[in-house]
């Protein structure tokens, strides 16, 4: 056995984890900042532009050609996205340091998904959510120790709440992430996890007592027409 390239391998795929790792770092970092600096609205719509960084770096830098139908579903979930969270957003954004962080958080995404996709050609699903959870609790604890942050002292209520976060949000919804970047093109998983906010309006309504308005409803039924477009071929078969 020759253990130098065993080593090697090692040491390259640890590398790897720890890169992946940081890309959801700074991409979770900048999204929590961001929301903290402008309004919830406007983090939520610039933070959802992951997609056009996917399309346009897998476009120019991996030179993949994109088939038609993947612009026109992304186009129906953008516009439906902007319906669905309110176009008066733009009217009130400034493009403050909050607006921009959110960008740039949307840019961190498109990394990790694009990351995430090549990866997931050589490692499974848990293995992959495993070392990089590992790497991914040792840059958040370098970070809140530079920060001066406190990782202690929460009420019983918060702990809850975090908890819930971390076991469902976070876990389930990343190990989903991760699952479906092994079986799908990166471009359509993108497109399809703007969907997230449809769900979330759907889930308000048992969960906050909301209620959907004409709007919502109708930027909802762009962003998953959108989505199916993207798809079709993959439902149909």
């Amino acid at each position: 056995m020759d253990f130098k390239r065993v080593q090697s391998a090692i040491v390259q795929r640890f590398r790897a984890y720890f890169y992946w790792s940081s890309l959801l770092f700074f991409r979770s970092f900048l999204w929590n900042t961001a929301i903290l600096l402008t309004s919830a609205a406007t983090a939520t719509l610039l933070a959802n532009n992951a997609p056009i960084w996917v399309a346009l770096i897998s476009l120019f830098v991996f030179r993949q050609k994109l088939e038609i139908k993947f612009w026109v579903g992304l186009l129906l979930s953008l516009v439906g996205l902007n319906i669905l969270i309110g176009l008066d957003v733009w009217q009130t954004m400034n493009f403050n340091r909050g607006d921009i962080l959110s960008i740039i958080a949307g840019f961190f995404y498109a990394l990790y998904l694009l990351f995430t996709l090549e990866s997931r050609k050589r490692v499974d699903t848990v293995s992959f959510m495993f070392f990089s959870l590992i790497f991914m609790i040792v840059v958040l604890y370098g970070a809140t120790r530079i920060s001066g942050d406190s990782i202690t002292g929460f009420s019983r209520t918060t702990w809850g709440a975090l908890l819930g976060l971390g076991l469902i949000s976070h876990f389930f919804g990343w190990l989903s992430i991760n699952y479906a970047l092994g079986h799908l093109k990166g471009t359509n998983v993108s497109v399809t996890l703007l969907s997230q906010s449809v769900i979330t309006a759907l889930v308000a309504i048992p969960v906050l007592g909301e209620s959907l308005s004409v709007n919502q409803i109708v930027g909802g039924l762009l962003v998953l027409s959108g989505v199916y477009h993207v798809n079709r071929r993959r439902v149909k078969s």
